[in-house]
């Protein structure tokens, strides 16, 4: 063996010991065999990554993503333990070990990613014949295959539904139900658009809020299984193998985050399937040739040529009812679009952004029209201020706690115009729910509203001041979003209780429900699997996949991903720290949509 043969195996059982010990960072380790485990993957990982040369650009993010994926893990591992930043002494080594670990194993990814035949391909191959609805001739078969599809994942989840009947729900369901039966006043705090399809259901049920629960899950599941088969369909005509159509469909059936939240009364829920659709149909426009080019030279109307245009026509009108849904179903929907796109529109080519920018203008004229038309023309009062304000009030409630006596007397008396006391923040304060400090009783949106310029310029002076407070404040109320090793519940497993119904699950099938309940808890929670059900995990699979599109020269490709990126950055500033139901539609977006199919 000579010299550069043995370099690369005595440098990688160098760097063996640094990332075995950065990995501890991830998973935190007690038994001596698993330290021995983890220090001969290290090595070898190391081994093979310093012999492969993938290129500079798989070199440069395999150390970018690993060193930032290290410092995420860094900093949510510190705010789950001590409920604050530090970044010193030995968890900085254990960042550097980990991010080294990272490295290699990004590395060897990335080589295999741009290696294998199954996803090689040429800029231009999804123009090709083979593409969905490019032949009107496949048109029939592709609906019959998503309808075959959507009725294989709706009978899956037919267990599902049999035991939770009528369905699950949170609190926020049930003021929505509360609503629409006139119960209490009409808001838009929940969506109203959300809350006529549940008003829809119970006119359907007569009314009766048990069976209403039912039509609604059903419905839904319908809605779901539909997106999901056109998803399979859409897939299936774009690889070259059935495996990705195959772990696809298992996902959406069998997956359980999927069947819970098809029962699940819920806006999240109810966003997904149109989340779905909407990228979708951005990929066809994506994919979409230059006109000139797919003309085929010929002159004149053909049959084809009206076909085409006809499909063309009705894909972008679907695709501005979906932006239109996609806007009115979560209140934050409206900014995450209008980001979104902005991003879309950029990095579109000429004559894709034309199409592009029509539905964008076309979806936000509808969905100012329909602000206009609830807010201005009905009345429906709009949700509270404290709503979209999480991130200041939490971060003026953090400054109270850790020190009371840095309020001046100008912030002092800014504040309490607008907190019912000022001097119980820092009581009120829980580090990861706003709920508390933006609490009707406890905030004013009115005062807020008259003194807007008050509060912004005391909330950014106090910020000056405590910046280190701000920091600590801003990242507990959203690492859950990041971070991927949070605890925190995926799923609703019943029907929120006590309400003002009496509404409860089948007491008929609780054995199996419990059962259910119990078995699907040890998986998310104490399996090697619980990752999987992890809001973060989720969020950085999507990084993952655009990067590796932007290093096989496949870009924009990962363009409609802005939405859901968008969507992911709007929830950092929502009041829970993690919420699953809130990103519920980032899950339901496969990533196999980019194993292409190769010319």
């Amino acid at each position: 063996m000579n010299r550069k043969q043995l370099l690369p195996i005595v440098l990688s059982i160098l760097f063996a010991l640094p990332c075995t010990y950065g990995f501890g960072l991830f998973v935190p380790m007690t038994r001596s065999l698993l330290w021995v485990l983890l220090y001969g993957m290290s090595a070898f990982l190391g081994w093979h990554a310093l012999k492969k040369r993938p290129g500079k650009r798989a070199n440069i993010a395999a150390a970018v993503l690993g060193f930032v994926f290290a410092c995420f893990t860094a900093a949510g591992t510190e705010l789950e333990r001590d409920g604050r930043l530090a970044f010193y002494g030995l968890i900085v080594v254990q960042l550097i070990g980990f991010a080294l670990f990272l490295f290699f194993a990004l590395k060897l990814l990335f080589s295999a990613v741009l290696e294998s035949k199954l996803l090689s391909q040429e800029a231009g191959d999804l123009t090709g014949n083979e593409n969905l609805f490019s032949q009107p001739s496949s048109l029939k078969k592709t609906i019959v295959f998503a309808i075959v599809a959507a009725l294989l994942i709706f009978i899956c989840w037919l267990p599902y539904f049999i035991i939770f009947w009528p369905g699950t729900m949170s609190s926020d369901a049930l003021g929505e139900i509360r609503q629409q039966l006139g119960l209490s006043p009409l808001t838009n705090h929940h969506p109203v658009i959300h809350q006529l399809f549940i008003k829809l259901c119970l006119v359907l049920a007569g009314n009766s809020v048990e069976k209403g629960t039912a039509v609604y899950s059903v419905f839904q599941m319908i809605l779901l299984s539909g997106a999901f088969g056109a998803a399979l369909a859409f897939i299936r005509n774009r690889t070259v193998t059935r495996w990705p159509v195959l772990l696809t469909f298992c996902f959406f059936a069998f997956f359980p985050v999927n069947p819970l939240y098809a029962i699940m009364m819920e806006k999240g829920s109810a966003m997904a399937p149109v989340t779905l659709i909407l990228i979708l149909l951005l990929m066809k426009e994506m994919e979409r040739p230059c006109p000139e080019s797919s003309a085929g030279g010929t002159k004149g109307e053909t049959p084809e040529k009206n076909a085409a245009g006809l499909r063309r026509t009705l894909e972008m009108i679907l695709l501005i009812v979906s932006s239109f849904l996609f806007c009115t179903l979560r209140n934050n929907g409206l900014y995450a679009f209008v980001i979104g796109m902005l991003f879309v529109m950029l990095l579109a080519v000429k004559w894709q952004r034309k199409r592009l920018l029509i539905v964008f203008t076309l979806s936000l004229i509808m969905v100012f029209g329909y602000r206009f038309i609830l807010f201005d023309v009905v009345e429906v009062p709009k949700s509270s201020s404290g709503e979209t304000l999480s991130v200041p009030l939490q971060q003026i409630a953090r400054v109270a706690k850790e020190c009371p006596e840095e309020l001046n007397s100008e912030e002092f008396e800014t504040f309490d115009e607008m907190f019912s006391d000022v001097t119980v923040l820092g009581d009120l304060y829980d580090p990861v729910c706003a709920d508390p400090v933006k609490a009707p009783s406890i905030f004013s949106s009115e005062a807020f509203q008259n003194n807007k310029g008050k509060f912004l310029k005391s909330w950014l002076r106090l910020g000056l001041r405590h910046p280190r407070e701000y920091l600590d404040a801003f990242l507990m109320q959203n690492y859950g979003y990041w971070y991927t090793d949070t605890d925190e519940a995926a799923v609703s497993y019943s029907i929120y209780e006590p309400n003002d119904f009496g509404l409860s699950n089948n007491k008929h099938f609780e054995s199996a429900r419990y059962k259910l309940m119990e078995l699907l808890g040890r998986i998310m929670n104490s399996s090697p699997a619980a990752i999987l059900f992890s809001i973060g995990f989720s969020f950085w699979l999507l990084v993952l996949t655009m990067v590796i599109l932007w290093l096989r020269g496949c870009g924009k490709y990962a363009v409609p991903l802005m939405i859901i990126a968008a969507l992911w950055l709007t929830t950092l500033a929502s009041p829970v720290y993690c919420s699953y139901r809130y990103l519920y539609p980032m899950v339901a977006v496969p990533n196999m949509f980019y194993l292409h199919k190769r010319s």
